[in-house]
């Protein structure tokens, strides 16, 4: 008997990994947003700089998860007289923007380091 048939993987369609990834990336934002706030709040109340920065950089994940569904949602329209292969380059696009979004936030610290 060979593994590969011993083992059972269930065929997963394009639409359910895109589900699965708005799903995550909603719980992703919920929890940033929270996150964000309360350190925010917990930081000013504590008077702590550390804490407060610590919540903006939850905020900037928040942000991040905001263009993931945005662009997501766009990459998934149908093809139309337009764009003739779909919207698929908008993942790349998203992609692009988190990672200037990062390089931002790097030299920001990098910047208050110095």
């Amino acid at each position: 008997m060979n593994n590969s048939d011993s083992i059972k993987h269930p065929s997963v369609t394009p639409e359910e990994a895109v589900k699965e990834a708005r799903h995550v990336t909603w719980v992703g934002f919920w929890c940033n947003a929270a996150l964000g706030t309360a350190k925010v709040i917990a930081g000013i109340v504590g008077r702590s700089g550390a804490l407060v920065a610590d919540g903006i950089h939850s905020f900037s994940d928040f942000i991040t998860d905001v263009i993931v569904l945005v662009m997501v949602g766009i990459a998934r329209r149908r093809p139309n007289a337009r764009y003739q292969y779909g919207h698929g380059k908008y993942e790349t696009f998203a992609t692009m923007l988190i990672a200037v979004a990062l390089i931002i936030v790097g030299i920001g610290i990098f910047i208050d380091g110095i």
